[in-house]
């Protein structure tokens, strides 16, 4: 499942840079749905705006799509008293990229932070964070994603959690992203 787009990936990053898609979320709200509720449920409430935005990015020469799942784990979806939806949103995302995908490009599976402080945490509390991390990465590998894609973690710390989470459950290449402030600083000081 999904090898032939994995060695596509590779084969991609062995010939140079890669165009990605753009912001999901900044497109949505551009087009009316509102940052307020969680822009995730648009999978599920907006299918076809959701698809138009990926065909969008690939026709303008996007080589990589990631689903709309940023902020689809578990934690953050409970804040919209959207964690009933889960499976839904994800499974949902998936399909949506895919299809637009067609097999022209590869689709990456968005993985997001929960927004919670691993340095600050329990054990058990930790534990609880990879639980959600794997649960999100296995349904998106199950789905058929061709690599995983970790968006936008301010913290070192919750960035190596996703990470072996996903190493955990599959072997599928990854794209890690941190962010920085001003002072060129992750939110944990690294």
């Amino acid at each position: 499942m999904g090898s032939k787009k994995r060695n596509s990936l590779l084969a991609l990053l062995e010939s140079g840079p890669i165009v990605a898609d753009g912001a999901m979320g900044t497109q949505l709200y551009e087009r009316g749905l509102f940052v307020n509720r969680s822009l995730e449920e648009a999978c599920l409430g907006k299918p076809a705006l959701v698809r138009q935005i990926h065909e969008e990015y690939i026709d303008s020469g996007a080589q990589l799509i990631q689903t709309h799942t940023f902020a689809a784990n578990a934690v953050k979806l409970a804040r919209h008293d959207l964690g009933d939806k889960f499976e839904e949103i994800n499974k949902n995302a998936v399909r949506l990229a895919l299809e637009a995908a067609d097999g022209r490009v590869v689709v990456a599976g968005a993985v997001g932070p929960t927004g919670k402080v691993p340095g600050v945490m329990t054990d058990s509390e930790l534990d609880a964070i990879m639980d959600v991390y794997r649960s999100q990465i296995s349904l998106l590998v199950e789905q058929g994603v061709h690599c995983l894609s970790f968006e936008t973690f301010r913290q070192l710390s919750e960035i190596r959690l996703a990470i072996k989470a996903a190493q955990d459950v599959c072997d599928l290449p990854m794209i890690a992203q941190v962010a920085f402030d001003a002072d060129v600083k992750t939110a944990d000081g690294a």
